[in-house]
């Protein structure tokens, strides 16, 4: 009995500040790069479709994204801070943000294509040509900024992994220093 009391109390002496910190924070850092992993695909699957000139309801599907995004930040984040909750809304909100320009850029690509084939006067032309770099525009935009969700993604696995090995360290340097308890 005493032994073991003697054990508890070098544990709870070993179990450093930064050892619990490093409990608290991991799980919301696991939620969070969950939350990017099941995010991030939908977003490179309405790009891609984009870009393959699909015919699908594109303004439909950015909202959907959208809600998508709101509905994860509740769901999937029990263990994240509130700063990290915001971070993944903000950067997440921008790249939907993004999506939506990009559909509606789409929607205008796809109208002025229309009008062209119907009418091929010099005026037409212009237009679509317009739209088309104002297109091209959208496209490298939403590029950029799901390439910045996609990094800050990387970098929660970086961060959880580096708390992973440290945690692991600290557990196994606690056990270096246990007493051996005696049968």
């Amino acid at each position: 009995m005493v032994e073991a009391n003697v054990s508890r109390q070098i544990r709870v002496t070993l179990y450093s500040p930064e050892e619990d910190r490093i409990e608290r924070v991991l799980p919301g850092l696991r939620d969070a790069h969950r939350f990017t992993l099941n995010t991030l695909p939908p977003f490179l699957r309405f790009y891609t479709r984009i870009k393959d000139h699909e015919i699908f309801d594109y303004k439909k599907e950015a909202k959907s994204l959208r809600a998508t995004v709101r509905h994860r930040l509740v769901q999937d984040l029990p263990n994240a801070t509130e700063q990290m909750r915001h971070d993944l809304d903000l950067i997440f909100g921008i790249v939907a943000d993004v999506a939506d320009e990009l559909a509606e850029a789409k929607a205008n690509l796809d109208e002025a294509g229309l009008n062209l084939a119907l009418n091929s006067s010099d005026k037409f032309q212009f237009s679509y040509e317009e739209t088309q770099r104002e297109f091209e525009t959208k496209m490298s935009e939403f590029r950029t900024h799901f390439r910045g969700a996609d990094e800050f993604g990387k970098h929660l696995y970086d961060r959880r992994c580096a708390l992973d090995r440290r945690l692991e360290v600290y557990k196994r340097e606690i056990e270096r220093r246990m007493p051996t308890q005696r049968d």
